[in-house]
């Protein structure tokens, strides 16, 4: 009997304690973040570095959180953060990620084993339109004359923008579909990371247009740099003289939107710390300022709302990617190819031979390319080489026929050796006062020289010696 109540006892005692344990855990938790380490997906001067600053800014001003770091990857439109999100353990860390439209474009057009939907979503923190921009020294002055050059022709117009797959990427992908205009024919090149670069090299006249967030662009925009012509907002921007889409009759709309991640991993009571400490900062007014200071909407989601949405937005999005075939019965004949490939029994062997048989004509190609491109190089050396030295041999031969025929004259003449250097001087252009300083004389004892010149052979002065021997090279 008393064994039992002993045991009893130990087992309220282990009850109590893991109760109090828990309960400090969450008053723990209720206290002061220490530390949030925020990955973000671009360069520095991004639009996820906008967001990230800016969200560090009111975390850190208003208490929630101690201390804030910040970690750029760049690359492949945010999928190297999301892979190296996802692959590390921060179950018990503040670890956020933003991500985002572009990150989830990103992902899928890049056919990434990673996708956003291996996180748990956390809250959407803000809405950013797009904008379409030209140099400020561009012909061209509205969307309506970029249109018109467009449907010209539409490899003429060189547009500059975020990532392949990422939110401006795919808005001008939808934008050519309304227009009617292919977009395998459009001359467009992603910048990775994104950032001011899309709007420097816009500055510097090597593209024609820029599509970006609006916050990318606002920088060159107040410097005067550039031209917004057009924004991608359902309702014009605040302090931005520019038209939306759906003015010019284009009913296409956009804004790219960026939220906050945590690992799958990430310990129960820090994803609902994160969840208050985000809501508290969607409801502080400097955020709300911050929101209205840089074109941003609020269009905070948290919870199972921001979790059904992202699923949503994986939906549409890997929709845009499906390749569609060209008509039923194709799709038909291939369905039917390939489960007869998939149903024989030496489908294995098959497999090999065709790679095999693949890679050797691969290697066969290369070969031939190779030997067929050493041959036209060494050809082209060879030819250059010939020219060359047909070129020096001829030069040369013409400056030892120019002096032969000066020297003739001289002779011819009668001159003595220090008028012929004189002569030799008046015709490379010398003056008389350079020529009497390279010959320690005197001005007045050149001209008498010169003077002689002119009289043994018969010319008037310095235009006559010079004529006399220009004519005999010229053609007839």
């Amino acid at each position: 009997m008393f064994k039992k109540i002993y045991f009893l006892l130990l087992v309220l005692i282990y009850i109590s304690s893991s109760y109090l344990l828990k309960a400090n855990a969450v008053e723990s938790d209720n206290q002061i973040i220490k530390h949030l380490t925020i990955y973000v997906p671009g360069a520095i001067g991004g639009g996820y570095d906008h967001t990230a600053k800016a969200f560090r800014e009111i975390l850190l001003e208003e208490n929630l959180v101690e201390e804030v770091k910040i970690i750029h990857i760049i690359g492949a439109g945010g999928t190297l953060a999301l892979t190296h999100f996802i692959h590390n353990d921060f179950n018990n860390e503040y670890t956020v990620l933003l991500g985002g439209r572009s990150m989830m474009g990103a992902a899928l057009y890049n056919n990434s084993q990673v996708s956003i939907l291996q996180t748990t979503a956390i809250a959407r923190l803000n809405g950013k339109p797009l904008a379409i921009a030209v140099p400020i020294d561009s012909p061209i002055d509205t969307v309506e004359d970029l249109f018109d050059g467009m449907h010209t022709d539409i490899s003429l117009i060189k547009w500059i923008g975020g990532s392949a797959g990422a939110a401006d990427n795919l808005f001008l992908k939808d934008l050519l579909n309304i227009m009617n205009l292919d977009f395998g024919e459009v001359n467009y090149h992603p910048v990775p990371g994104g950032g001011s670069a899309v709007s420097e090299q816009l500055v510097l006249g090597r593209y024609t247009a820029a599509i970006s967030t609006l916050d990318e662009l606002l920088g060159a925009y107040s410097d005067d740099l550039i031209r917004i012509i057009a924004v991608t907002s359902s309702q014009r921007v605040n302090y931005i003289d520019a038209p939306t889409l759906t003015e010019k009759g284009i009913e296409l709309s956009l804004l790219d939107w960026h939220g906050v991640f945590v690992s799958q991993k990430t310990d129960t009571l820090i994803k609902q710390r994160l969840n208050d400490v985000i809501t508290q900062l969607a409801n502080n007014s400097k955020w709300q300022s911050i929101l209205e200071n840089r074109q941003w909407e609020n269009n905070f989601l948290v919870g199972q709302a921001f979790v059904d949405f992202v699923k949503e937005e994986q939906f549409t999005l890997s929709t845009k990617f499906q390749q569609r075939p060209s008509s039923k019965d194709a799709k038909d004949n291939f369905n039917e190819q390939i489960e007869s490939l998939l149903n024989n029994p030496y489908r294995w062997a098959i497999y090999i031979a065709l790679v095999c048989f693949l890679l050797l004509i691969t290697l066969f190609i290369l070969k031939w390319q190779s030997i067929r491109r050493e041959v036209r190089l060494q050809n082209n050396l060879k030819r250059v080489e010939l020219e060359n030295q047909h070129n020096k041999d001829k030069l040369a031969e013409k400056i030892s026929g120019i002096s032969h025929h000066i020297e003739q004259e001289f002779i011819k003449w009668q001159l003595t050796a220090t008028e012929k250097e004189i002569a030799l001087m008046l015709l490379k252009g010398l003056t008389f006062k350079d020529i009497a300083k390279a010959r320690c004389k005197s001005e007045r004892t050149v001209r008498q020289q010169a003077g002689a010149i002119y009289a043994k052979s018969s010319l008037a002065n310095r235009s006559d010696l010079a004529a006399y021997f220009l004519e005999d090279f010229m053609a007839p």
